[in-house]
């Protein structure tokens, strides 16, 4: 949660791309070091996932909404 609550506040106002890939290697390089998960594929260089948590990210449907 920590990783996309950073995202949100640092990444999102940032208005170069090569800014962001920056942004992005190294908070991979944090996460790596501070914490015993795999997020690489949030961070790797072609099409990293997105960061979403969120309950109807995969849609609504059957959900209970």
């Amino acid at each position: 949660m920590w990783v996309h609550e950073s995202e949100r506040i640092y990444s999102d106002r940032l208005v170069s791309n090569d800014h962001i890939r920056e942004y992005l290697k190294q908070m991979g390089d944090i996460v790596k070091k501070s914490t015993k998960y795999n997020l690489n594929r949030f961070f790797s260089d072609k099409s990293p996932e997105p960061l979403i948590f969120a309950t109807f990210a995969a849609g609504l449907e059957g959900d209970g909404f």
